[in-house]
């Protein structure tokens, strides 16, 4: 007698589901054939899931504060910083 695919009814099932199969090394299909899912709603509740991760990643605060910078005597005429986005500055040394 066939067995019956299993339905999780619960996001944190399904989240379960999505973080082992992620692991797995596995197509979403064959993930889904070994452990008896419906392919249908592993993908729905796998394209559901990374757009709240997306939406969960644009909403996180960008902090704009100050980073601390320890000073080091040397002898260069110049610094040069490069800044995160890709920008860069070079600061000369006035006697």
């Amino acid at each position: 007698m066939e067995s019956i695919p299993q339905v999780p009814s619960k996001t944190g099932s399904w989240q379960q589901h999505i973080n082992t199969w992620k692991n797995s090394g596995l197509s979403g299909p064959k993930f889904c054939q070994v452990n008896n899912l419906i392919y249908h709603r592993f993908a729905y509740w796998r394209k559901k899931m990374a757009i709240a991760e997306e939406k969960t990643q644009e909403a996180a605060p960008i902090s704009a504060g100050f980073v601390q910078v320890a000073y080091a005597s040397t002898e260069a005429e110049y610094l040069q910083l490069t800044l995160p986005n890709g920008s860069n500055w070079i600061i000369l040394q006035v006697n």
